[in-house]
């Protein structure tokens, strides 16, 4: 199916596998670049960019949590617009089933992601993810890292032992396998499409 510069997101909202799919959603080029995701679950871990993202909060409810901040936490209610700076941890947490976009840009650079002591807040953890190929893989493989080394999950501080990861939810090895071949969504639905 060909993209165009229009879509149908609740079309393309039905095409998402599990929570933050991050689906391209216009053709490739487009800087920022909506990526969209239906989230029912925690995002596993904070997110830190080199580059400003925007989240747009199209429906559900939750939140968005932010370490290394002046701000904690920002409650999500439908048409929110939360700017998510560069280099500043963050994840989102839904409380119903939230949909959601992400403008990122193009190409989407340097990430890290963050684990954080469940007992004490210290930092457990942190992957930088060097920003080429398809982000889904880099975060699959990071959050397999962090699931099968207790080192990794266990705190220097206060010892306390970070819980295996729940991924059922995330479908990236899939999403990432259908972004493969095109860096960008080719299978979305778009607008006058049938």
């Amino acid at each position: 199916m060909q993209r165009s510069k229009e879509f149908d997101i609740l079309a393309a909202a039905r095409e998402c596998l599990g929570s933050y799919d991050e689906w391209p959603c216009l053709p490739t080029g487009i800087d920022p670049m909506p990526y969209l995701s239906r989230n029912r679950v925690p995002q596993p871990f904070y997110l830190a960019s080199v580059h400003d993202r925007l989240l747009v909060h199209l429906g559900g409810s939750g939140r968005v949590e932010f370490r290394e901040a002046n701000v904690y936490y920002f409650e999500l209610a439908c048409g929110d617009f939360v700017y998510l700076p560069a280099g500043t941890p963050s994840r989102i947490v839904p409380e119903t089933p939230c949909l959601q976009l992400i403008y990122r840009a193009e190409p989407w650079g340097q990430e890290t992601v963050l684990w954080y002591c469940p007992g004490c807040d210290a930092e457990l953890q942190r992957t930088a993810l060097d920003g080429e190929g398809v982000p889904q893989r880099a975060y699959w493989a990071a959050c397999h890292t962090f699931n099968t080394d207790p080192a990794a999950r266990t705190c220097a501080r206060c010892a306390t032992v970070h819980p295996s990861l729940d991924l059922t939810d995330i479908r990236w090895p899939e999403v990432a396998t259908l972004l493969r071949g095109e860096p960008r969504r080719a299978h979305a639905q778009t607008a006058g499409d049938t």
